[in-house]
């Protein structure tokens, strides 16, 4: 007769604490910004060891996120004049002459 077909065993349990640390590097360079990873690696302490344990991994998510570009502009005195003017300093606006 047939031999009888054994079913395959079920799977085990996967839980995100059982992933290696090369699968949650790949993770933790997915958040947009250095206080989203924070929050993350804060959540377990595996989470925690990943992201501390690996230099390369810092670099990486360095290389990746990198900061904003702060920009100061020189005017002609060499005064340092901000990118963005400041909103509460007006100056004063030129008369205008009427014309009769």
């Amino acid at each position: 007769m047939a031999s009888q077909l054994t079913p395959p065993p079920p799977p085990t349990p996967t839980t995100i604490t059982c992933l290696g640390d090369d699968l949650l590097h790949e993770i933790f360079l997915r958040p947009p910004a250095l206080p989203s990873l924070v929050r993350a690696a804060f959540a377990c302490r595996a989470f925690r060891r990943a992201v501390r344990s690996s230099l390369a991994f810092r670099r990486s998510f360095r290389t990746l996120h990198a900061l904003p570009l702060l920009t100061l502009f020189l005017e002609r005195n060499f005064e340092v004049a901000p990118a963005f003017p400041c909103t509460w300093r007006r100056r004063p606006r030129p008369r205008r002459r009427r014309f009769i």
